[in-house]
Parts: structure tokens; sequence; C-alpha cells
């Protein structure tokens, strides 16, 4: 079974079936060992790699690592070449900073996902109502017109959709980047954030990067050229008319 319990006076942890049958000796139950949750077990000290047993208590900004007490002695002593903090202050500091990256990433990103306005329909419906009024003689050349839009309009979609999906994608992995800062920063230990930040830093700032390459999906509307003038000027300005996709970006 997994461990639930930390006992206090053991300094082990124990399932609660276990805790019992071990207490019940009678040499540990005249001692009434406390137990605690075994997520509230005390943190156990992160420790130097180069100097062993020593603990890690500071954060050299200059050198970007975790020193200990030793290190600050034998290698960090002159201040002028190293900047020395506290650890949790250290960590306190760089957490800002990754969440004010992501602050920003994901201020980018609802830029990059206002809603599409199409206004196609609105603009068949309008140069249709005028190819009524003229019979025959257009008739063909409004199909004509009206494929060549519908054309416009399905590729425009497909790109709509495709910045949907990256748009998608990039939040995704801005969520998967903000629980991993999320679960370093829940743990209670400076030294987990301040040992990945680099990385997390990095992977942040291509994300970001990745976000100001994508390229905003136009906005289409729909002109028909000469329509204001077709009932007047029908037989001149007839082989004139065209479907013309006006681009602007979403704003």
């Amino acid at each position: 079974m997994e461990a639930e319990l930390w006992c206090t006076n053991c300094e082990q942890s124990y399932c609660s079936k276990c805790f019992e049958q071990v207490h019940e000796l009678p040499a540990l139950k005249k001692q009434n060992h406390e137990s605690i949750p075994i997520h509230h077990k005390p943190l156990e000290p992160a420790l130097c790699d180069e100097h062993h047993r020593q603990k890690l208590e500071f954060w050299c900004n200059n050198c970007q690592k975790l020193v200990c007490n030793r290190c600050v002695i034998l290698k960090h002593r002159d201040s002028s070449l190293h900047e020395l903090v506290e650890i949790d202050t250290a960590a306190s500091h760089k957490a800002q900073l990754l969440e004010a990256l992501c602050k920003n990433i994901q201020s980018s990103l609802n830029e990059c996902t206002k809603p599409f306005a199409d206004n196609t329909d609105d603009r068949i419906q309008t140069f249709t109502r005028t190819f009524e009024s003229i019979h025959t003689m257009i008739t063909n050349r409004e199909k004509e017109l009206v494929r060549e839009i519908r054309e416009i309009q399905i590729k425009t979609k497909k790109l709509v959709d495709q910045h949907t999906i990256e748009m998608a994608n990039l939040q995704e992995l801005l969520n998967k980047h903000c629980k991993e800062l999320k679960d370093m920063t829940s743990k209670n230990d400076p030294t987990i954030l301040l040992k990945l930040h680099e990385g997390l830093t990095e992977d942040l700032t291509k994300l970001m990067e990745r976000i100001k390459g994508v390229m905003l999906p136009t906005q289409t509307r729909y002109q028909i050229k000469g329509i204001n003038e077709l009932e007047e000027k029908i037989s001149n300005v007839f082989q004139t008319l065209r479907a013309i996709a006006q681009d602007e970006g979403i704003s």
C-alpha cells in the first residue's frame, strides 16, 4: 500500500495499517508517537552536488546556479562578481518573471483568437436582388459570380479553420507550460523552480515567437464592380463585372 502517514517521532513513512501495527509494540506504544498526513511531511533540504551534506541556501544571479555556504566561501566570495540572494527570494523573483511571461503570451493569444466576421451571405443577397431585376440577360453571369465568391469563401474558411486549430494548439501548449509552473510552485520547494526555470523560460519564449509568427486570417468582403450602373449601362458593363475579394485583417 502507498504511504499515507509520517511519524514525527520515528521519522518514517507508513500506510495506515502499518502505522497501527508498528506502534502497537509495547516499546513504542508508551511513547505516544504522533502521525501527520504524508503530504505534510517536512521538506528534506536540497544538498550541494559538489559539497555533500551542505544545504543549498543561496542563488548566484551571475552564475545562475544554487550554491551552499562552502561554495560561497570557495568560489563566490567576490561580491563584485557574484550577486548572492536567498533561495526563497530568488525563486519568488523567477516565478514572477515566468507568470508575467505567461500572461503576456495569453494576451497575444487572445488577440489572435478574436471572432471572425463573415459577411458573405449579406453581400450575396444584395447583388442577387439586383440581378433579379435584370431578368434572363444576366442570369448566367450571376451564376458565374456566385461561383467565384463561393470559391473565395471556401478558401477563406480553410484558412480560418487552420488558424483556429493553430490557436488551439498554442493555447494547449501554453496551458501545459502554465501547469508545469503551477506544479513547481505548489511544491513549496524553491530549488525545483530554480533548477528548471531556465528550460521553462526557453519553452515559453519559443511559444511567444511562434505566436508572433502566426498570420492572422483576413476578413473577406465582396464587391461587384459596376453593380450600381448595371441597369443603365448593361450592354457596356456586362463583361466588366467581377467578384473582387477585399482582404481586411481582423480587428
